[in-house]
């Protein structure tokens, strides 16, 4: 029944140790901060598809895994939920409090071709989840899995 990678006193002892002036995290509930690490989670699934197979069909969760080597060459063992992901689901709940972790932004504002254009709305700001695409790079990286593809394809006549 899982529906985290970490639990409550694990990101606590990870933001004190790591991020202490964090005060988003620190001066949050214990129900939003469970919230937020469930949520992150759930993005961290949504966004990598993971090396190895599930552990278990009856596991709810993406983790743990078969047996599979990282980019490195390290065995990430059977059953386990290597640190690297651990920390990263803190990291996304923790960024969470602050911005919407599907908030990709607006990263194009206006398009040309030819005569045509297109102008597209949205908010106005830059850069969207910078720490969701950084965390998910990182882990595509080492290794432990590759991305969902979320590429349009548009073609003009």
């Amino acid at each position: 029944g899982a529906n985290s990678y970490v639990d409550l006193v694990y990101a606590d002892q990870y933001v004190e140790f790591y991020h202490p002036d964090e005060l988003e995290w620190v001066d949050e509930t214990d129900g939003r901060k469970q919230l937020a690490l469930i949520t992150a989670t759930k993005f961290v699934d949504q966004i990598i598809d993971w090396q190895g197979n599930i552990f278990s069909v009856t596991q709810p969760l993406a983790w743990p895994r078969t047996e599979f080597k990282d980019a490195a060459g390290r065995v990430i063992k059977e059953g386990t939920i290597p640190q690297v992901i651990k920390e990263s689901v803190v990291q996304l709940a923790v960024e969470s409090l602050k911005n919407d972790l599907y908030d990709e932004g607006v990263m194009l504002t206006s398009q040309k071709f030819g005569s045509s254009s297109e102008t597209y709305a949205g908010p106005t700001r830059d850069g969207g989840n910078e720490v969701g695409r950084r965390i998910a790079k990182d882990l595509r990286r080492m290794g432990y899995g590759s991305s969902y593809s979320t590429m349009i394809t548009v073609a003009r006549a």
